[in-house]
């Protein structure tokens, strides 16, 4: 995935997405694949026509969607761990 992804529009899109949506993993989910397929299919391609973005691309798109979806079903999962030991702390305090 291209630098300017992970730190441009996707990591925004994927906090708001994880801030509304958290502790409802359906809807996270639901809610990540909708806009990264709306990202991908529709807002990359204008970007591309109108030259704002590189239309080299190695992979489908279809792989790319995959992609990003995994990247948020990670960090969905690092942050329920991380509640789990802040939780285990509180307790032990």
């Amino acid at each position: 995935m291209p630098i300017p992804w992970v730190y441009g529009a996707y990591l925004v899109i994927v906090i708001w997405v994880f801030h509304f949506t958290f502790r409802r993993f359906w809807l996270y989910l639901t809610v990540n694949i909708l806009l990264d397929g709306l990202f991908m299919y529709i807002l990359y391609p204008i970007g591309q026509r109108m030259g704002l973005v590189s239309s080299e691309s190695t992979l489908p798109t279809i792989a790319i969607v995959a992609m990003m979806v995994a990247f948020a079903l990670i960090i969905y999962m690092y942050q329920l761990w991380q509640d789990e030991i802040f939780d285990l702390s509180k307790e032990k305090t």
